[in-house]
């Protein structure tokens, strides 16, 4: 038991200080499959690609905590940004592992395309606060959102993946 709890607290101790890793955008992978394409960095895994009932979800993870989900909406899908990220938040929240909990401090719009959430992921006392970003663009006959979330503490050093993916997505 007491193992347990002293790894507990070495756990707690990590958890304000996680660093992320520079993405490899030197190093740039490519995915393409069913009509989409785009480049990531070399560090980065594809998590999943999945076809939903509404529309298609792709996400990207770094070697540590910083992900990027791309989602692909159907045409039937009217939801304007504001309403798609306080779905997200709910998604999020309802996905966490028992014993996590997350509080959004601020959701506001940034300009027309993009809105950014403030928020802190809380387990045991400790937390760590996070940005998220949503971004909708259209670069081919969908509508592309972009959910981009990493520590705050960590944002510039992954900014340039999730430029990088952004910027080299494409549609057929």
């Amino acid at each position: 038991m007491q193992k347990f709890l002293l790894l507990i607290c070495l756990f707690l101790l990590a958890l304000p200080s996680c660093a992320e890793t520079a993405p490899q955008v030197d190093r740039p992978q490519k995915y393409s499959k069913n009509g989409l394409t785009l480049t990531y960095p070399g560090n980065w895994k594809v998590d999943s690609d999945e076809n939903l009932e509404g529309g298609r979800v792709l996400l990207l993870e770094s070697p540590d905590n910083a992900i990027i989900t791309v989602f692909i909406l159907n045409d039937e899908d009217e939801r304007d940004l504001e309403q798609i990220a306080k779905d997200y938040v709910e998604i999020f929240k309802d996905s966490l592992p028992e014993g996590f909990t997350t509080t959004t401090t601020s959701l506001k719009a940034v300009d027309d395309t993009r809105w950014r959430e403030l928020f802190r992921i809380d387990f045991m006392g400790e937390f760590v606060p996070h940005i998220r970003e949503y971004k909708v663009t259209r670069p081919g006959p969908s509508r592309v959102v972009f959910v981009s979330q990493v520590a705050s503490e960590d944002r510039d050093i992954v900014l340039p993946a999730f430029k990088m993916i952004e910027d080299t997505l494409k549609l057929k």
